[in-house]
């Protein structure tokens, strides 16, 4: 019983656990406490992106004395990855969360920063661990082949490397389904989703995956993030058509289940978008000819300027329902129908099936009153 007591004290003295710790993660603040190995001068800022991969802005600066610098904040309601950037613009990635966030970085490499102390961090630290140890070990091996057998032609050397980059990849892939299981509730699990294995798995385990994580999680900004993935993947002719409410120009408010048992032409476009003015002509005629009976138009702009959407659509004469919630390219409803560019165009049938996308000009006349007579 006192070897196991020793061994637990040890553990808990390596991983770096106090009663000054757990009383920062009470009272809901961040503390970051870091150390730069080699030569550094000047500060570091601690930066946040505006939005997923998105611009890096600073929140924070401090400077680096002997080689310590440290950070402390408020409550933090969402982990996220945030960075410490040196002066020469090196960037180490981080999850900010509550807790002391302990980091020990290299003067040369920021990249490579080794984080723990927090859950997330202690995670994602885990991970680094277990992928190098993978990875270390295959590399070990390879040197043992060459050192009893020798090395072979090039054709066989080649071989032999590809099978070692699978099997490594398959490795990682089986720590990184292990990982999302085990701690289905941490950020960590759909940031490693996201930016791990989406490339890696097929759409059916990718859904399988997604269902697993806890429902805390649904509205963070990863699990978001792959939820557009999974629906960007999955859409398609065929696909069923994600369901959304609007804000109209006249201010109510539309959803497509109000046109439940009708076809309905979801226009995307903008008041910038030149070849969009140039598609209006051709909405106009599918508008006259079927909208209102058959099928109803609704444009949804990607504006960001509600001044200028309005302008444009009285400017080119928009009679149908136009619909715009200022988001631009964040629009949740240009997302879920993979709205990369505009003019953009989905044909949704009476059964709430994308029934055909991005039909232009002349076709889309020719091609709506086809599948309207089916």
């Amino acid at each position: 019983m006192k070897r196991i007591s020793i061994s637990v004290g040890l553990l808990l003295s390596v991983l770096g656990v106090s009663g000054a710790e757990q009383s920062v993660h009470e009272t809901g603040g961040y503390v970051i406490e870091g150390s730069i190995a080699g030569k550094y001068e000047g500060k570091v800022y601690l930066m946040r992106e505006e939005s997923l991969k998105g611009k890096q802005i600073a929140i924070d600066s401090t400077d680096v004395k002997d080689g310590k610098f440290r950070f402390e904040g408020g409550p933090v309601a969402v982990s996220l990855i945030h960075f410490i950037r040196s002066t020469d613009g090196q960037l180490a990635p981080f999850f900010l969360e509550n807790g002391t966030i302990r980091m020990a970085i290299d003067s040369g490499n920021f990249l490579w920063a080794r984080v723990s102390g927090t859950p997330n961090n202690n995670l994602r630290d885990l991970y680094t661990l277990e992928s190098n140890f993978v990875r270390d070990s295959v590399t070990r091996a390879t040197v043992a082949d060459w050192s009893i057998y020798g090395r072979k032609d090039e054709n066989y050397e080649n071989e032999q490397f590809k099978r070692r980059s699978a099997l490594i990849g398959r490795r990682w892939l089986d720590i990184q389904r292990d990982l999302v299981k085990r701690y289905p509730g941490q950020a960590f699990a759909p940031f490693l989703i996201m930016f791990e294995m989406v490339s890696d798995v097929s759409l059916d385990e990718l859904k399988s995956l997604r269902a697993g994580l806890a429902p805390e999680l649904s509205g963070h900004p990863y699990t978001l993030a792959l939820d557009d993935y999974i629906a960007n993947q999955s859409f398609g002719v065929g696909a069923q058509a994600y369901d959304f409410t609007l804000p109209t120009i006249d201010g109510k408010e539309i959803s497509l289940k109000d046109y439940a048992g009708k076809y309905v032409f979801l226009d995307f476009w903008a008041s910038w978008c030149g070849p969009c003015r140039r598609e209006v002509p051709f909405v106009k005629e599918l508008h006259r000819k079927f909208g209102g009976k058959q099928l109803e138009v609704i444009g949804i702009s990607v504006d960001r300027d509600g001044k200028k959407w309005r302008d444009a659509v009285r400017e080119l004469g928009m009679k149908w329902t136009q619909c715009c919630d200022l988001e631009e390219w964040n629009s949740i409803v240009a997302r879920r129908y993979n709205v990369q560019a505009v003019p953009r165009t989905v044909l949704i049938d009476s059964q709430g099936k994308v029934a055909a996308i991005d039909l232009r000009g002349k076709q889309l006349i020719e091609e709506v009153e086809k599948i309207l007579k089916k």
